[in-house]
């Protein structure tokens, strides 16, 4: 895992669960593998550029690679409101998460 999702990991001072006895990372980290396995099935990609081709009329490789960043960081974020305290309190029974919320610099501007 890299990017956003891991840094606000790292600033954590407890471990932050998706399910319950499933760490965050470790579901992202499987859901990024049924992503690949299916892109490997079922070759999402090139899906994906039929479809950019046929709405755009172009072939454009730049646009590909960022749609194609974007599905991939879809998979990675999608669980990513999993980190606030409240949640892993409430529904993880988390009660390591601590009361207060914990903000990430780039989100107090």
């Amino acid at each position: 895992m890299k990017g956003y999702l891991k840094e606000l990991l790292e600033q954590q001072e407890y471990d932050v669960y998706a399910h319950p006895g499933e760490l965050l990372e470790e579901h992202v980290a499987r859901c990024l593998g049924y992503f690949e396995k299916i892109d490997g099935e079922k070759d999402l990609k090139g899906i994906l550029a039929r479809y950019i081709r046929e709405k755009s009329g172009v072939a454009d490789p730049g646009l590909l690679d960022w749609a194609w960043q974007m599905f991939r960081d879809i998979v990675t974020s999608h669980d990513i409101g999993k980190v606030t305290p409240e949640f892993q309190r409430q529904k993880m029974k988390n009660c390591n998460a601590p009361h207060e919320v914990l903000l990430d610099e780039r989100a107090r501007h």
